[in-house]
């Protein structure tokens, strides 16, 4: 689980660089288990646009999720809900 203070700076920076409501882009690499892809896209509305990608070797998929969000406070909400899922790594 990351720490409080991370998540408290990365709200910091996109409340002051950014305008909102804006198209958020998420970036995730999850190991390559069916059940691990559907948690991860699990984390993103329908209207979400997903692209997925596989690894040459099969071992890894990378997650890329461009979805509206409403303010910092959201995106954030994604991060921490991502922390459940085994393996995954955010970029």
């Amino acid at each position: 689980m990351k720490d409080t203070k991370e998540y408290d700076k990365l709200e910091e920076m996109l409340e002051t660089d950014f305008k909102w409501p804006r198209i958020y882009m998420y970036k995730f690499i999850i190991p390559f288990l069916p059940e691990s892809i559907k948690e991860a896209e699990a984390l993103f509305s329908s209207d979400a646009d997903i692209v997925l990608r596989e690894s040459k070797n099969l071992k890894y998929m990378s997650i890329t999720a461009k979805q509206m969000m409403k303010n910092p406070k959201e995106v954030i909400a994604i991060y921490r809900k991502a922390e459940s899922i085994k393996g995954i790594m955010g970029l």
